[in-house]
């Protein structure tokens, strides 16, 4: 018969029984999921590299700025 660990069983009018597999659909979402996290990970990383190569230095140069102003 059915695994119907995945399937959707719903009576229709009493007498026609429907059954969906939504196996593939549920692999699809999950690999869609993983992606998305991925792409995430990936984006939250490249983010910080930039903050950390790029704005890094304007906050270094501020901060000999304010230490050169303290000193005086």
């Amino acid at each position: 018969m059915y695994d119907v660990s995945y399937c959707i069983r719903r009576e229709v009018l009493g007498a026609i029984s429907v059954v969906m597999d939504i196996s593939d659909i549920r692999s699809y979402a999950f690999t869609t999921t993983k992606l998305i996290l991925f792409g995430s990970a990936v984006v939250l990383f490249l983010s910080g590299f930039y903050m950390y190569k790029f704005v890094g230095k304007y906050v270094d140069v501020f901060e000999k700025l304010r230490m050169s102003m303290s000193e005086q």
